[in-house]
C-alpha cells in the first residue's frame, strides 16, 4: 500500500491528481469539448456571477499580470484576507483553472466533497464544478451554467 501523500510521476500536485482521478471531471472535460459546452461562472460572496470566458484576476485592487490580457476583478473583503492581485481564474480546453499569483493568505480549493488543498504559487490548477476557491477566508464558488 503506498503512502497517502503519493502523487504519481506527470501530476503537478495533489490538486491536479484528485482532478485526475474524478470520473465526473473527466466526463465533465469530454462535455466541455463538445458542442454542447455549457459556460462557468465564478460566484462571489455578494452573489455577483462572472463568465469565466475570459481571463479574470481577482484581488482587492488587482493588476493583470505582465503579457497578460485578463480582466481585473475587485473583490470586496472585510477580513483583508484577499492580496491586492491574489489570483487568476482562466479557461483552458474548455475548463477553468486557478492559479495563485504569490498572495499572501493563499490560495486554496475545495472540492465538492471537502477535500481541500492549498494552490501551489504560481502553478495552475484545474478547478471541478461545485468547487471553492479560498482566496485567503474569501470564498468563490465555481459553476457550470445550467442548460436552458
Amino acid at each position: 500500500e503506498r503512502p497517502a501523500e503519493y502523487v504519481p510521476t506527470g501530476y503537478a500536485s495533489l490538486a491536479e491528481q484528485l482532478f485526475a482521478e474524478d470520473e465526473s471531471l473527466f466526463h465533465t472535460r469530454m462535455v466541455q469539448q463538445s458542442d454542447a459546452a455549457l459556460p462557468w461562472l465564478a460566484r462571489l460572496q455578494d452573489g455577483q456571477l462572472l463568465p469565466l470566458a475570459t481571463a479574470t484576476v481577482l484581488g482587492r485592487n488587482p493588476v493583470a499580470p505582465t503579457g497578460s490580457d485578463a480582466r481585473p476583478i475587485p473583490v470586496d473583503d472585510p477580513n483583508r484576507s484577499v492580496s491586492k492581485t491574489h489570483a487568476l481564474l482562466e479557461l483552458r480546453e474548455g475548463l477553468p483553472w486557478v492559479t495563485d499569483l504569490h498572495s499572501t493568505n493563499g490560495t486554496t480549493l475545495t472540492n465538492e466533497v471537502g477535500e481541500a488543498v492549498l494552490c501551489e504559487p504560481g502553478t495552475p490548477v484545474p478547478v471541478g464544478d461545485g468547487w471553492m476557491v479560498g482566496l485567503g477566508e474569501y470564498a468563490v464558488s465555481i459553476v457550470r451554467q445550467a442548460a436552458g
